[in-house]
C-alpha cells in the first residue's frame, strides 16, 4: 500500500489538500472535537514471498490520534474525553487484499502543545463492526518548533493495490505545533516495526475528523 500524507496551512508537508471526497465515499466515522489533540502515523513494509515464488510485501499503516474532548460522534460515546483513536490499514501485495480496522479507548491519551502520551490496549473492529483484535499503543510525542495559530486541514490517504483508499481528514481552528514521535505498537501481541511520520500537536477551539472509504 502506498501512503500519502497531505497537510495544509501547517507548513509540515509540501502538498496542498485536494478536493474533499467523492459522492461514492463511505463515511466510516465522523466526530467533532475541541481542546488538545495529538496525531501521528506509523508505517511498516514487510517483505514476503508470494505463491509461485515472486517477491511481495505486507504494508501496515497506523494512524493514531489523542483527542481531549469529543463533542459529537457517530461511532463513539458523545461524552468521551481524552480518547485514543486508532485506524489500522494492512495491504498484501501478493493477493491485492486490504483490511482496515478502527478503535477507541477512553482515557488513553494525554496531550498538550508541548507533548503527548498515547497509551493502552485498544480493541479494534472491522468496517462491518465485527471484532478485529487489539492494538497495544505506547507512544510519546514531543513538540518541536514554533506554535502557529491558524485554521488548519490535515489529510491522510492510505491507498490499496485495488485502488480503494482510506482517507482521514481533520479540520480545526486553533494552535498547532510539529512533533517527533517515538514508542512501540503491537497488533494482537506482535510488534509492528513501523516508522513514525511527523506528528502534530493541536489546541483547538473547534474541529472535526472524518474517516472515509473511497
Amino acid at each position: 500500500m502506498h501512503k500519502k500524507l497531505v497537510c495544509m496551512v501547517l507548513g509540515i508537508c509540501v502538498n496542498i489538500l485536494g478536493a474533499a471526497g467523492t459522492a461514492s465515499a463511505k463515511v466510516i466515522a465522523k466526530n467533532k472535537f475541541k481542546g488538545t489533540v495529538a496525531a501521528v502515523t506509523c508505517s511498516q513494509t514487510e517483505s514476503i514471498v508470494c505463491d509461485g515464488g515472486s517477491a511481495g510485501s505486507i504494508q501496515t499503516d497506523i494512524f493514531l490520534s489523542g483527542e481531549e474532548f469529543v463533542s459529537k460522534s457517530n461511532n463513539f460515546p458523545p461524552d468521551a474525553q481524552n480518547n485514543l483513536f486508532v485506524t489500522a490499514v494492512r495491504s498484501n501485495s501478493c493477493t491485492g487484499e486490504t483490511s482496515a480496522s478502527f478503535g477507541s479507548l477512553a482515557d488513553g491519551s494525554d496531550q498538550s502543545l508541548q507533548s503527548a502520551d498515547l497509551n493502552g490496549v485498544v480493541p479494534l473492529r472491522n468496517e462491518d463492526n465485527s471484532p478485529a483484535g487489539t492494538i497495544s499503543v505506547d507512544v510519546a510525542l514531543q513538540g518541536v518548533g514554533k506554535v502557529v495559530k491558524n485554521k488548519s486541514k490535515l489529510r491522510f490517504d492510505f491507498e490499496s493495490p485495488e485502488g480503494t483508499t482510506i482517507v482521514i481528514s481533520i479540520s480545526m481552528k486553533g494552535s498547532t505545533r510539529s512533533a517527533t514521535a517515538s514508542g512501540t505498537l503491537s497488533l494482537d501481541g506482535t510488534p509492528v516495526a513501523c516508522t513514525f511520520g511527523e506528528g502534530t500537536l493541536m489546541d483547538t477551539k473547534s474541529g472535526d475528523k472524518t474517516v472515509e472509504h473511497r
